[in-house]
Formats: C-alpha cells, sequence, structure tokens
C-alpha cells in the first residue's frame, strides 16, 4: 500500500486505482483545488492568490500570460517515490489597469497528463452594491455601477472588497455624505446619508473608488427627483 503525504488528497480530479500481479494497489493523482467549473476570478487590484496542486508525480507548472507570475520553486515540483504531495502554489499578477478583461491558464504537466485552471482578471474593483451592468453580457461590454434612490430616501449603502493595502472613495457632490472614506484591505461597507430630494429633478454623484495601485472604478448614484 503506497504511503500518503496527505490523505484528504484521494478527491482528486484524476484518480486511478488499480491491482497488480502483486496485489498492491497504484494510485495515480493529478489535480488543482479548490475545484472549479468556470474561470477562478481575479480582480483588477488582487495582485496576490494561490491554489492547491496535488499529484502522485513530480510535475511542472507554466502560466500563460504576462500578468500572471510565480516564484521558481513552483515551476519544478519533486514527488518521492509511492508518494503523493500536495503544494500551495502562490500566484501573484500585476494590477489590471488596461481597461480590458484579460485571460491566462495554469498548466499542471506530470509527464502522464495535464490539468489546467483558467483565470480571469476584470478591470474593475470587487463590488457588490450596487451590481455590475453591461451593456452586452456576453461580451462584459461597458461595465457600469449605477444606485438609484427614491426621491424620499435619506440614505444608501455601498458593499465592496478591496485586496489593495489601501483605498480611497471620492465623491463630485456634496448633497451626498459617506461615512468612510479611505480604507484597508478587506470588505467594507459605506453608508451614505443625504437629504430627501425637493429640487423637482433628478440629482446625480460620481464616487470613485481608487486603490493605491492605481485602479479605479466609477460608481453612479442617483437620486429620483
Amino acid at each position: 500500500m503506497k504511503r500518503f503525504c496527505f490523505w484528504g488528497v484521494l478527491s482528486a480530479l484524476f484518480l486511478l486505482a488499480s491491482c497488480g500481479d502483486s496485489a498492491e494497489e497504484r494510485y495515480d493523482v493529478l489535480g488543482i483545488y479548490p475545484m472549479l467549473s468556470g474561470y477562478h476570478v481575479i480582480y483588477a487590484d488582487q495582485v496576490l492568490d494561490s491554489v492547491s496542486v496535488v499529484s502522485s508525480k513530480s510535475w511542472t507548472t507554466n502560466l500563460s500570460a504576462q500578468w500572471m507570475l510565480m516564484e521558481d520553486r513552483y515551476s519544478t515540483v519533486t514527488v518521492p517515490q509511492d508518494a503523493i504531495v500536495q503544494r500551495t502554489v502562490l500566484l501573484n499578477f500585476t494590477a489590471n489597469t488596461t481597461g480590458e478583461v484579460r485571460y491566462g491558464e495554469m498548466t499542471v504537466d506530470n509527464k502522464e497528463r495535464k490539468v489546467e485552471r483558467r483565470f480571469v482578471q476584470y478591470p474593475w474593483l470587487n463590488i457588490e452594491v450596487p451590481a455590475i451592468a453591461f451593456t452586452n453580457w456576453e461580451k462584459l461590454e461597458n461595465p457600469t455601477f449605477a444606485l438609484r434612490a427614491v426621491k424620499e430616501a435619506t440614505s444608501a449603502r455601498l458593499l465592496f472588497t478591496i485586496y489593495a493595502d489601501e483605498a480611497k472613495l471620492s465623491c463630485d457632490a456634496d448633497w451626498v455624505e459617506a461615512d468612510e472614506t479611505n480604507f484597508t484591505a478587506g470588505a467594507q461597507t459605506v453608508n451614505l446619508t443625504f437629504e430627501s430630494n425637493e429640487t423637482g429633478s433628478e440629482r446625480v454623484a460620481e464616487f470613485k473608488l481608487t486603490t493605491d495601485n492605481n485602479v479605479t472604478t466609477v460608481i453612479k448614484f442617483t437620486q429620483e427627483g
């Protein structure tokens, strides 16, 4: 029976067991975790993430895009005979200031089979509220973040996650105030306060959320008149 470096890896993507003449079991494992059916999403200000590679044979790792980087120690990983090794691979990314969605792949090859992880890096920040909208959802064209309030409303909120070290929120209007404008990495909730709109026409404020690695996403806030 093989000895295992990590017992929990037997749920790998590719797991084959066969019995030879000596009745010994042979396990061939290769997988990238966590398992995903689609793309591994990276946001514009995100410069670090990781995946786990599990293999019963030595493997090499390659990245297809220049905006994806890793240390040389992850390029080739040696697995002892009759062992299954799990290795966390740290991935670095350049901030996406191109204004375009970009794609890349990570390929792991142990000379018997290959597995791939597809990555997409968006050119916008991870804003949950308001939700993103596109003129063409299939092609992710013209992304916008638009928040609306009825004329009687006096409060609203923004929800977003920052991956950069720091970020700032600015606004071009004086009729709405944010309770926080400076942020560090992590999930954030910003409360907006304003008076009910008695002007007779709608009013618009533009918020800009900018990280210290030069990524800016615009949020348009409209209050009905």
